[in-house]
């Protein structure tokens, strides 16, 4: 490679730099995944006192990984010729803060681009419509190169949900159908992934050959332009395991990249390009059908965890904790310990307290079954339990209201409960001062 070759790449790099940090996109969307964190620490230092959900290093860990992807999705767009104006990038920013103001979850590039692929097909079908400087991109949209970006997102989303482990599911407490306190779930599966793509310019030139698809037409001069996507999906929910959860929406992602993909064979290979605007349609009515089904779903199944009066019922295990090491989970009902029956976290560590040496769990699964679980612990070990446990008597704070979708916690409230004695005694106390 030549020195003049080599300054062409180093150009195009930056030109890609510059344009993904000038984009308002990227920080809106890397303060909202840190907001929605740091909301669920604060959550969490008031419903149980610590902090269990790590803001630093996993989502710097993801946002690499999110870069890799970005790293291979670059490479495929580049050889298969994909390209996109300057004006096109300009209203996909424009609309996905747009269609966020109406649905935060919209912000998901998947979304935001199926609304624009459709927004477009609906402006080119209007007749007469003509459309002029910055207006017309929308009827120049190069929806062959945009729904194979969006088959590459639901690709990178799978890749994403099947990297997330037990580690990042956080506990919560919300507000039950009958105003009980219920054990919840939270997990946040949300990336920025930058990429590298096509655009007319005056760096490279290209000829046919170049694209096995065709998308960059005859010989053209064009220079590279750096776009930050957003994809993954949140939710705060209380009868929704994170492993069903993780299925639902892997699901979905691959139904997805199979239909951006047929389009895209369709509009390129048979020229039927009214496949896109109908693929962007179903995979747009796809994630909201998982949405309202999420919500449907919740509103009439029963929360996977509920506290019990004959047992210790297990909301959460901590990272590295003695827990963990003898094999607790989250759900299970601690019925004895050391043959002492059990009923409260005090009762609990009571129990542990009474045997310094050994400790042995009498344990009732999800599905019911009892089973035992011993080890013996050794000096300070039982200080460090790690256990979680749902009790109504201690609970004064819950979560208002359950989310799915992207940032759709952030619309979460907490709610102080108040308790029924001292509601009475301030009512019977103002009863005696009025009568007085």
């Amino acid at each position: 490679m030549s020195s003049t070759q080599i300054l062409s790449v180093g150009e195009s790099i930056l030109e890609v730099l510059k344009y993904i940090c000038l984009n308002p996109l990227l920080y809106i969307a890397l303060f909202l995944i840190f907001w929605e964190n740091y909301r669920q620490v604060q959550t969490e230092r008031q419903l149980f006192g610590i902090r269990i959900t790590r803001i630093g290093k996993p989502l710097l860990v993801r946002q690499l990984k999110s870069i890799a992807i970005g790293v291979i999705i670059t490479a495929a767009l580049l050889y298969l010729g994909c390209s996109v104006t300057q004006g096109e990038l300009f209203w996909f920013i424009a609309c996905s803060m747009l269609f966020s103001i109406a649905q935060l979850r919209w912000m998901n590039s998947i979304s935001s681009i199926s609304l624009l692929m459709i927004l477009t097909w609906i402006l080119k079908n209007i007749p007469n419509l003509t459309l002029r400087g910055w207006m017309k991109p929308l009827l120049d949209f190069q929806s062959s190169s945009w729904m194979i970006i969006v088959s590459a997102l639901a690709l990178s989303q799978i890749i994403l949900f099947l990297w997330t482990g037990s580690e990042e599911v956080s506990p919560t407490i919300l507000r039950g159908k009958r105003g009980r306190s219920i054990g919840g779930f939270f997990l946040q599966v949300s990336s920025m992934i930058p990429i590298a793509i096509w655009t007319p310019g005056l760096i490279w030139n290209l000829n046919e050959k170049t694209a096995p698809f065709y998308l960059l037409k005859n010989t053209l001069s064009v220079g590279v332009l750096g776009i930050p996507l957003l994809i993954g999906q949140s939710y705060r929910a209380g009868s929704t395991p994170p492993s069903q959860f993780k299925k639902l929406n892997i699901l979905l992602s691959f139904i997805q990249f199979i239909v951006a993909g047929f389009a895209v064979y369709m509009s390129v290979a048979v020229h039927k390009d009214f496949m896109i605007p109908i693929s962007a349609a179903i995979i747009f009515l796809s994630m909201e059908g998982l949405f309202f089904h999420f919500r449907y779903k919740e509103k009439r199944r029963d929360a996977i965890i509920t506290p019990i009066s004959s047992g210790a019922r297990i909301l959460h295990t901590l990272r590295g904790s003695l827990a963990r090491e003898i094999g607790l989970a989250t759900g299970e009902t601690i019925l004895q310990v050391n043959q002492m029956p059990v009923r409260n976290e005090y009762e609990l560590h009571f129990a542990i307290d009474a045997n310094p040496a050994y400790v042995k769990f009498q344990i009732v699964d999800i599905q019911g079954e009892v089973r035992m679980i011993g080890k013996p612990i050794y000096s300070g070990e039982r200080h460090q339990l790690g256990l979680l446990i749902l009790s109504e008597e201690d609970i004064n704070v819950t979560e208002e209201k359950r989310a799915f979708g992207l940032f759709m916690s952030l619309f979460s409230k907490r709610k102080k409960i108040i308790d029924i004695t001292d509601h009475q005694k301030d009512k019977s106390e103002e009863i005696v001062r009025t009568s007085y």
